[in-house]
């Protein structure tokens, strides 16, 4: 049985201006040197009063895909052999 060390962390931002909105999305280790991902744009929007459910649900989506994939990724790494 392989045991699995590493931490893994997310960052979610609001950048917030006068006629518009970012929302940034970062997966980082905690080790060093994985945390020099850079933040991704996820959604921008001017402000509405009411904004599209089926869009936020598919970010979401997304969202949880990419922590997934950071994680498959680590078993990966872990999978093979030291070169």
């Amino acid at each position: 049985m392989i045991k699995l060390n590493f931490d893994q962390g997310m960052i979610l931002t609001f950048e917030f201006r006068k006629y518009d909105f970012d929302v940034k999305f970062r997966v980082y280790g905690r080790s060093i040197g994985e945390d020099d991902r850079e933040d991704e744009i996820v959604f921008n929007s001017i402000y509405k009063t009411q904004y599209n459910h089926a869009r936020i649900q598919e970010i979401n989506y997304q969202l949880a895909n990419k922590v997934y994939d950071f994680i498959a990724d680590k078993l990966a790494e872990a999978d093979t052999p030291p070169a």
